[in-house]
């Protein structure tokens, strides 16, 4: 009999992906018209689109719904399937993370609705990376004692990973300088703190 093979992409996560874009699509074509006749670079554009919450609320499904394609790329590219022990414990790690936050939103920032779908997308991201930069933790310790007896392909895999993962937190960096500019040096801090902490980490 032939075993059956984990699926690439599972059902739920096809699912999940086909109705955020089409959701965006029936949004976007809805301020396909005020676009034309305001935009004039691709800022402008983000700034009009995310003027209604139902587009802001769209966009960061999107955003998360290709956070979930993205992630399931690099775990089998990199990492292969997770054990019980790791996702036991990027599940953990997680929920400290989003408790603290959740608090961090409702006590410190007081945001209206549609700033809070902008920094929930925020924390979703930085939330993604700390998720794979523990499991790069837990993997590299034991494959950098291997490594000294000739098997230095998972170390290297592992190191690579991270490395990529710094990469991108330069580019949010570079993005929040960006779009955030006009916001305030506080605005600013905040958003780069969360950057900051995943090079210490």
């Amino acid at each position: 009999m032939r075993q059956n093979r984990p699926s690439l992409l599972p059902i739920s996560l096809r699912l999940y992906f086909s109705f955020s874009a089409v959701f965006l699509a029936i949004v976007a074509r809805a301020s396909v018209q005020d676009l034309q006749n305001i935009v004039q670079t691709p800022k402008d554009a983000i700034i009009v689109f995310c003027n209604s919450t139902l587009n802001t609320t769209a966009l960061v499904n999107m955003f998360c719904a290709l956070m979930c394609m993205g992630g399931r790329a690099v775990q089998l590219c990199c990492f292969g399937e997770f054990t019980e022990t790791e996702v036991q414990h990027v599940k953990e790690r997680t929920l400290n993370y989003l408790l603290f936050k959740i608090v961090f939103m409702g006590a410190i920032l007081n945001a209206d609705f549609h700033e809070l779908l902008v920094w929930t997308s925020w924390f979703a991201a930085m939330c993604f990376l700390r998720g794979f930069l523990s499991v790069c933790e837990e993997r590299f310790n034991p494959a950098a004692e291997g490594a000294s007896d000739g098997n230095r392909k998972p170390a290297f895999t592992y190191l690579y990973a991270s490395l990529c993962i710094c990469m991108v937190n330069v580019g949010l960096a570079h993005s929040c300088r960006m779009l955030f500019q006009n916001a305030g040096k506080d605005m600013l801090f905040l958003l780069l703190f969360e950057v900051n902490a995943r090079f210490i980490t």
